[in-house]
């Protein structure tokens, strides 16, 4: 098979550094390609930045990989979430138009995941909050088990069990707390703190301060006998109670400095520096693992997506989305009909000419 090269692109890693807080990056529905059955108890869509070159997988086990993420922004859906962490999950590419839909499987815990709403760690008294980023632990049905770590003010891991649809792949906003007026200000000093459920009750959950900060502050909205009901807002939420000896009551106006730790996260993307033909997609169009009729079909390409033509060969073209959303794995190619993208087929030279 002899190639005539139409464009020529060239794909380059970009790095970035952001500086972040004590939490991960924070990255629309989608939809499946024709062929994804979409049965799951638990289905998420959203449009999210995946890690570069985490790789989509042919199957849910072994190494055959049918494309890769480029650190772009692409829509997303997870069709099914694994039961254990360490294995894949099953989803899709795309938003229905505008770019490649790729089915395959991911590494589950590549996939960011985000609280939808606040999660509760002890219900009613302890939660994750909302639009916080958590790590996937496992799934039984729509149950979904998940965490947060978290290294100030706190120094622990918050669990959190919650059905599929408290969670997200799209970054979600948080919902700004409502603190009282009338709130007074305490700070937890000590290395730990029994919270309760009420005023002399029995500890329901154990805070621990981080070595990293010296004071904790809470406010302090009740008090009864020698109890105060004490709340915190931050990647966690606190309503709870604890003896007023165990913190301490603050001056009027008086906070504390909580340390934070910043770090520098290094993220890096594909973009093309240099591109050839483009055309607009207006119909789905099967994409190919090889320039071949009997070569795996790996996903489509979605109504209204700019698609770059690489090369043509004996038919087929190699095509990648303008969008840069997905890319085919190193050293390989997405093939379509050169036919289904307004191309016109051409004979092939004989051999040796």
């Amino acid at each position: 098979m002899r190639t005539a090269p139409v464009a020529s692109v060239v794909l380059v890693v970009v790095s970035s550094v952001v500086a972040l807080g004590a939490e991960k990056p924070q990255a629309a529905a989608t939809s499946s390609f024709v062929g994804s059955t979409g049965t799951s108890e638990c289905r998420l869509e959203g449009s999210t930045t995946m890690p570069l070159d985490v790789a989509i997988y042919a199957k849910d086990r072994g190494e055959a990989k049918v494309a890769r993420f480029t650190g772009m922004s692409s829509g997303l859906t997870v069709l099914e979430l694994p039961s254990m962490a360490s294995q894949r999950a099953h989803l899709t590419t795309g938003t229905g138009h505008g770019g490649f839909a790729i089915e395959g499987w991911v590494d589950v815990t590549a996939i960011p995941l985000f609280a939808a709403g606040n999660l509760p760690v002890v219900a009613g008294h302890v939660w994750i909050q909302g639009g916080q980023r958590v790590e996937f632990e496992g799934r039984q049905q729509n149950q979904v088990r998940v965490q947060k770590a978290v290294s100030s003010p706190f120094a622990q891991s918050f669990l959190a069990v919650t059905s599929c649809s408290n969670l997200s792949v799209a970054p979600v906003a948080p919902v700004p707390p409502d603190i009282a007026r009338w709130a007074r200000g305490y700070a937890f000093e000590h290395s730990e703190l029994p919270l309760s459920s009420e005023p002399k009750g029995e500890p329901s959950f154990k805070l621990v301060r981080s070595s990293v900060t010296a004071s904790v502050f809470l406010y302090g909205t009740d008090k009864k006998d020698d109890w105060v009901r004490v709340r915190y807002y931050g990647a966690i939420g606190i309503d709870a109670w604890v003896k007023s000896g165990d913190v301490r009551l603050l001056p009027k106006g008086e906070r504390v400095d909580e340390y934070v730790p910043a770090s520098q996260t290094e993220t890096g993307r594909l973009r093309i520096v240099e591109s050839g033909r483009v055309i607009s997609v207006t119909e789905l169009v099967q994409v190919r693992s090889r320039p071949a009729p009997d070569a795996p079909v790996v996903g489509v390409i979605e109504p209204a997506t700019e698609t770059l033509i690489l090369d043509v060969a004996a038919g087929w073209a190699s095509v990648l989305p303008k969008t840069l959303n997905v890319a085919p794995p190193a050293e390989r190619q997405f093939w379509v009909e050169a036919r289904k993208v307004g191309i016109q087929a051409k004979n092939t030279p004989p051999s040796g000419s």
